[in-house]
């Protein structure tokens, strides 16, 4: 591995030492000492970092986290140094943090990318709302994009947004350094910096923000961390060619018929190669016929996009296929290979088809979602790249898919017949057709498989039924409201105020428990909190106490029972240790079954409250009342909205109460659901 790979796989962890030693030591008042020793060390490690990011032998992958780790080593530096010389309650200081120069601190950052002007990064010093701490980045970003325009009269800027981002998992808070980019976007002195930074960073940013904390992933913004800007040159076409060579294992395999072409219509060249093919000299453009003379092209066409290609299509009555290279790496990342993928398919196969291999100048290791440095798929979507956003693309046709893509379907050494939508192989030419018919109407994509060809289910305790759950649901009056909040511009008028509450709770082993109540109030929800605390004690004391075994079972009886009634395996008769599993809330035997498997056979400690349509409607009315006094943790899709929300109580067994939303799973009304259960099953 080479030294700055060591170097970059090191910095996080480093990183994240001196993000535990800079929250110690700002808490700290009196640990200046300390806080000049810690800078000392940030300045080094930074001098080791840069003369990394100038090694030659360096990888993207591996420049840009550098690039994201010298930016968090900067900030750092910054918040234990302001801290230091903004101590004191003079007037003076006071009237410096009013200013910006006090919230956010600009901060440069070397860069070896061979189209990079200059590189920074804004760093947050005070700020809490990420809309305050965009404007005063965005002082700081004007003044460098003028003084650039000076020298030269046009620029593309890129932006990268990091924030600090917490979740719960298992009980446990964790946090991770979440990065958000822009598009490349083309600046000249004609340009409205002020629009510019609202519509393709501020919007942009925020946009991206909200859709990852929708997606639900659980995490929420916890700080704002800085915001990297890249000034980049702009590579002016003089209507030179877009040909591009094949990298060297896909030209060794003379499956692609990569034309010559002196222009950016690499895409109809690649067409008549297809429609007219030769078998001497088929690189060279003269061994076709002028494309625009036989095929039929929209305005403004080349070079084509992707999302052009359904109108060519229409236009020549062809089918058109493309297909992408991926460049894969090895775990130890010391060989790498190029596995070929759909990029787009065509709706539906013509009289004339042909596939296209859309190759790249530069190729990139596959990287993971969210992986630093950040590369997500909203980014490929967007059409932005991963090194200086420099990227060009060549269309090739493919005249031999089977001699393409054959070694990484399949270790056979003979012809193959592939399917050019998922890439399946077949031996003869009439399993492929009968495929063929299949595939259209079922695959809109490539299917790719786990690699671990055995998948079975572990956590035999959920096969067990929950012992107790509870349903509820809340009836609301619409009542008259008056907003007093001046600096609001919605104007609300009536709001929901709860009058009656419904709960069932139901025993699964015990049907005598199960029981109904109601209550029609204005304190119906506090009245809901309140049984839910009578019964987190009742629900505590039934999982405290085990019933002992009621029957009289001889480990003589084993020779009839074959397999563990848990995993469902056979016992191994010296092999295995067997023991008798029953049910601790009856006593009834439940058969025998391996010691690991009746050891994890455990009762789960969750209740489950079912509550119709909890998410848009149930959450608001009872999650203030249930919060007061209760520790509470959420699984939010926003910061309005929960998929659900676990109450902890403080019973001995560590009790949860876990609220979920029926209508995830039946989405439809209550009343559609009860119709559907038909006359005979209801109770009256």
């Amino acid at each position: 591995m080479d030294i700055s790979e060591v170097i970059a796989a090191t910095s996080k962890h480093i990183v994240k030492l001196f993000k535990q030693a800079c929250e110690a030591l700002l808490k700290d008042p009196s640990s200046i000492v300390a806080r000049e020793h810690w800078v000392k060390l940030a300045k080094n490690h930074l001098k080791i970092f840069n003369r990394a990011v100038k090694h030659g032998d360096v990888s993207h992958n591996t420049l840009k986290t550098l690039h994201s780790n010298i930016a968090h080593l900067k900030r750092f530096t910054a918040l234990l140094k302001n801290y230091h010389v903004g101590m004191g309650n003079s007037s003076s200081n006071r009237v410096q943090n009013k200013t910006p120069s006090r919230r956010v601190k600009w901060e440069e950052i070397e860069s070896s990318f061979a189209s990079r002007i200059r590189s920074g990064v804004v760093m947050n010093l005070k700020h809490k709302d990420i809309f305050q701490f965009l404007a005063d980045a965005f002082s700081l970003i004007k003044r460098r994009i003028k003084n650039l325009l000076k020298n030269m009269s046009i620029l593309k800027v890129k932006t990268n947004f990091c924030g600090e981002f917490i979740k719960k998992s298992n009980e446990v808070e964790i946090s991770d350094y979440k990065y958000f980019n822009t598009r490349n976007h083309t600046i000249d002195v004609g340009t409205s910096l002020v629009e510019w930074f609202q519509e393709f960073v501020v919007d942009k940013i925020f946009n991206k923000l909200s859709e990852f904390q929708e997606r639900d992933s659980g995490w929420a913004l916890y700080r704002i961390i800085s915001l990297e800007v890249n000034f980049n040159k702009v590579e002016i076409s003089t209507g030179g060619t877009s040909y591009i060579e094949l990298p060297d294992p896909i030209r060794r395999k003379h499956a692609c018929v990569n034309v010559k072409n002196n222009d950016n219509a690499c895409f109809a060249w690649a067409v008549m190669s297809a429609l007219y093919c030769v078998d001497k000299n088929s690189c060279r453009t003269t061994s076709y016929p002028n494309p625009w003379n036989v095929l039929q092209f929209s305005d403004s066409d080349m070079p084509m996009q992707l999302g052009n290609i359904h109108k060519f299509e229409k236009l020549n009555d062809i089918s058109i296929n493309v297909f992408g290279l991926e460049l894969i790496e090895n775990k130890k990342k010391t060989k790498h290979f190029y596995r070929t993928v759909p990029v787009r398919l065509t709706n539906s196969k013509r009289g004339k088809h042909v596939n296209l291999l859309l190759a790249q100048d530069k190729y990139y290791p596959k990287l993971k979602d969210y992986e630093m440095p950040p590369v997500t798929d909203s980014d490929e979507d967007d059409g932005s790249s991963s090194d200086s956003d420099n990227l060009n693309f060549h269309y090739v046709w493919i005249k031999n898919l089977s001699r393409l893509v054959a070694s990484q379907t399949s270790k056979h050494k003979g012809t193959l017949f592939i399917c050019d939508r998922c890439l399946n192989y077949f031996q003869s030419k009439e399993r492929l057709e009968e495929h063929t018919e299949y595939c259209e109407q079922r695959n809109k994509c490539k299917i790719s498989f786990p690699k671990d060809p055995l998948l079975q289910f572990k956590d035999f305790r959920y096969k067990e039924k929950t012992p107790f759950v509870i349903y509820a649901d809340f009836e609301t009056l619409l009542v008259p409201f008056s907003d007093r909040q001046s600096n609001s511009k919605t104007s609300k008028y009536q709001k929901h105020e709860a009058y009656s509450c419904g709960l069932y709770f139901k025993c699964e082993y015990d049907d005598s428990l199960s029981f109904f109540k109601s209550n029609r109030s204005e304190s119906c929800v506090q009245w809901f909190v309140d049984e839910i605390e009578q019964l987190a004690e009742f629900v505590d004391s039934k999982l405290k106490n085990v019933e002992e075994l009621n029957v009289q079972v001889d480990f003589k009886d084993i020779v009839n029972y074959h397999y563990c009634h848990i995993c469902e395996k056979k016992f191994q008769k010296g092999v295995d240790k067997i023991v008798r599993d029953h049910n601790h809330f009856t006593g009834e035997f439940r058969g025998f079954a391996h010691s690991n498997c009746n050891l994890n056979y455990k009762n789960v400690y969750v209740v489950p409250v079912i509550c119709h349509n909890l998410i848009g409607f149930d959450s608001h009315i009872i999650f203030k009342d249930i919060a007061k006094n209760n520790r509470v943790s959420l699984l939010p899709i926003n910061k309005e909205k929960y998929i659900s929300f676990t109450i902890h109580t403080d019973t001995s067994s560590e009790l949860k109460f876990r609220f979920i939303d029926s209508f995830r799973f039946l989405a439809t009304s209550l009343d559609k659901l009860v119709e559907w259960l038909g006359a005979e099953i209801c109770i009256s």
